[in-house]
């Protein structure tokens, strides 16, 4: 008579994963998740009027043990930023999703979809990391009021938004930004960053740029004319900044004496002769990445000469886009099981054949969380069926513990298994 070896096997993995026959009862309804030490944190408390400046909210977070995969809280972020990512993903060190997180709507809301891994977790902690920009709001002070879930409201401080400054540029410079707060590069690759060299006022008789691009990063030829146009005089005046654009000013575009681009490398020269002392060019690129940035947390750098009526210097400058994302921690134990010749099933369909009517079990009693576990006890037994588990025993040796038993007062270290075994038999 043969014998299978899955039933105990499957019976325990429909209990751990919760899986249901076809006639089970449907699953309740999604529940709201009363979080508990909820903190928000800004990463800046004062943007300027129009310049569309990055803003990082930080969300830590602790879910109740009796939370279920699928409820879900939410959050109403504040209206005076915007340019939030749509979605992002909380992780467990082992790389399992805890929260799914989707952001819509106007004032933008995140919400905070459990997952089944997630409920998994004991003790479950997490941390959300994810950006939005400044947009057009006046001159004055918000309030970055974050409300959980339509009725609490936690406090992130005060954001200041203050006048646009234009300081004279006594000094040649770069900067960096990215065309698309909400993306960072991260998905969208095209045109999705811009680089802009500054002169100092009154340049001189030449400006010449040689940029050659970056390692994840390349230039947007298709952007630019044969004849370069993306560039602007600017003329500083009582405090003021008045500029003229390349695109709507023959005379401005025709301080172009040298243009060249490809993928990898910008050559521009320019006849400044005709600047006064009060005026500065400001040159305009565009750039894609090569590759999405997923996540984010991506630096990309430029490095270029630019010389200004003299010798070329070196600028360099970086931008990086903010990581969209989080990690959790808590208390998790996995467990795989089967036989000593590595037979195993998770239905009872694809059950192995025991000719003698018995085997030995073989399990592994990972520490899957971020926390040490103490007490440790092991047990197993048959849930439907017939058949009998006996001799179950355990070694902790590895971890200091006794070589067989099936209990150990620990600790056993986050990612510490122990390896039990037990008799199978009809």
């Amino acid at each position: 008579m043969k014998n299978r070896l899955a039933m105990p096997v499957w019976v325990a993995l429909l209990l751990v994963l919760g899986l249901v026959s076809p006639g089970a009862t449907p699953a309740a309804q999604a529940a709201v998740i009363p979080v508990t030490d909820l903190t928000v944190e800004v990463s800046r408390l004062e943007v300027t009027y129009g310049w569309n400046e990055p803003v990082r909210t930080t969300v830590r977070f602790c879910t109740p043990d009796a939370a279920s995969a699928g409820d879900t809280f939410t959050l109403r972020l504040p209206s005076v930023l915007g340019q939030w990512p749509d979605s992002l993903r909380l992780t467990h060190p082992d790389g399992t999703p805890t929260y799914d997180v989707t952001i819509s709507g106007s004032p933008a809301v995140a919400t905070f979809r459990l997952t089944a891994d997630g409920a998994d977790v004991s003790n479950l902690c997490s941390t959300a990391y994810f950006g939005g920009a400044s947009g057009g709001s006046p001159t004055g002070r918000y309030p970055l009021d974050y409300v959980l879930n339509g009725t609490q409201t936690v406090s992130a401080g005060t954001l200041t938004v203050i006048p646009q400054v234009y300081p004279v540029p006594t000094t040649s410079y770069k900067q960096g930004w990215f065309n698309a707060q909400a993306d960072q590069c991260r998905i969208g690759t095209e045109n999705c960053m811009t680089w802009r060299f500054v002169t100092k006022v009154g340049p001189g008789g030449t400006v010449v740029i040689d940029d050659p691009a970056g390692d994840n990063w390349r230039w947007s030829c298709d952007m630019m004319t044969d004849t370069y146009r993306d560039h602007e005089v600017v003329t500083y005046q009582g405090g003021n900044r008045t500029a003229v654009g390349g695109y709507s000013s023959g005379a401005v575009a025709s301080l172009v004496t040298a243009y060249s681009c490809t993928p990898t490398h910008v050559h521009l020269e320019f006849n400044t002769a005709s600047l006064t002392g009060d005026q500065s060019l400001t040159v305009t690129l565009t750039a894609s990445a090569v590759t999405p940035g997923g996540q984010g947390g991506v630096t990309y750098t430029n490095r270029a000469q630019m010389g200004v009526g003299g010798p070329a210097e070196q600028h360099e400058t970086q931008i990086a886009s903010t990581w969209v994302g989080g990690a959790s921690t808590g208390d998790r134990v996995r467990i795989t099981k089967g036989d000593v010749a590595g037979e195993a099933a998770d239905t009872e369909a694809t059950a192995a054949q025991l000719p003698t009517g018995a085997t030995t079990l073989a399990f592994v009693v990972t520490n899957a969380g971020t926390n040490p576990l103490r007490d440790v006890s092991v047990a197993d037994r048959l849930v439907s069926g017939t058949g009998r588990v006996d001799a179950l025993t355990c070694d902790f040796s590895p971890l200091g513990g006794p070589a067989t038993g099936t209990r150990w007062e620990g600790p056993m270290a986050p990612g510490a298994e122990v390896r039990c075994t037990a008799s199978l038999s009809q």
